[in-house]
């Protein structure tokens, strides 16, 4: 038996062009269709190639993600995410400082936390988890507390700007 290669579909109506392939069947569960369909949104069979392995490269890429193992982030890995999104926060709330809860719950884990780093990284976990279930706004921003790794001297006028 040959197996047969997935290519563009050209639908007999309208003359567009589309991707259709199954979803292997490992992951139908997961992906929640047994078949993927798109529109390639072109009636030019070398463009529909074209366009046609680049959206089959992104739906690859899809199913890998979904076959792959959540592995857990290394530290360094956490902080410099942190870092980014502390960054994407403090210039989003450059013109808007946000509501005073926020800033109350991030004083209060800077607090908790101090200086030391093992301490942090226990303060964190335990109340991202806690601020994740009850309040989602407060946990977006309370990365806010984890820039204070880097020891830089701007962590106590972070804390205290916040609170208005």
């Amino acid at each position: 038996m040959a197996l047969i290669m997935p290519t563009p579909i050209k639908d007999k109506k309208s003359g567009i062009y589309y991707l259709r392939v199954r979803v292997p069947v490992d992951l139908v569960a997961k992906y929640g269709q047994a078949e993927v369909s798109k529109s390639l949104r072109t009636r030019e069979p070398s463009e529909a190639k074209e366009r046609f392995a680049a959206e089959y490269a992104v739906v690859q890429k899809r199913w890998a993600a979904l076959r792959a193992k959540p592995e857990p982030l290394p530290l360094k890995r956490i902080v410099s995410l942190a870092g980014r999104v502390y960054d994407n926060v403090m210039a989003s709330l450059e013109n808007e400082p946000g509501e005073t809860v926020i800033w109350q719950q991030v004083q209060r884990l800077n607090s908790q936390a101090g200086t030391d780093d093992a301490k942090l990284r226990t303060v964190l976990q335990g109340s991202l988890r806690t601020l994740k279930a009850t309040y989602q706004v407060t946990a977006r921003f309370s990365c806010v507390a984890i820039k204070p790794l880097s020891l830089s001297p701007r962590r106590s006028t972070r804390s205290s700007q916040g609170s208005t």
